[in-house]
């Protein structure tokens, strides 16, 4: 099941990929808003965003979305913030 935010996401896991890694986030039926929301954190965090992949799923909450991005670059050291940070004020 998705578990966040899309910007809150980015900044959790891809300070964590490798460069030339990726990161993919599984997301609800319809993300475009939700990722179109999310490139600037994606960019300021050395990312790329890759494609989105619709992927069929027998789930009960129906068909979801792979959303996947590239690193591209190193990710300044201050991130990820501090716990409860990105949550409380996304990128």
């Amino acid at each position: 099941r998705a578990v966040g935010e899309m910007r809150v996401l980015v900044e959790l896991c891809l300070p964590l990929v490798k460069e030339g890694g990726y990161f993919v986030a599984y997301k609800g039926a319809n993300p475009e808003d939700e990722v179109e929301a999310s490139l600037k954190a994606i960019r300021l965090l050395g990312g790329k965003l890759v494609q989105i992949e619709r992927v069929e799923s027998k789930a009960p909450e129906g068909n979801r979305t792979a959303v996947v991005v590239k690193k591209v670059s190193s990710t300044n050291k201050k991130y990820p913030r501090q716990a409860g940070t990105p949550k409380k004020s996304p990128l």
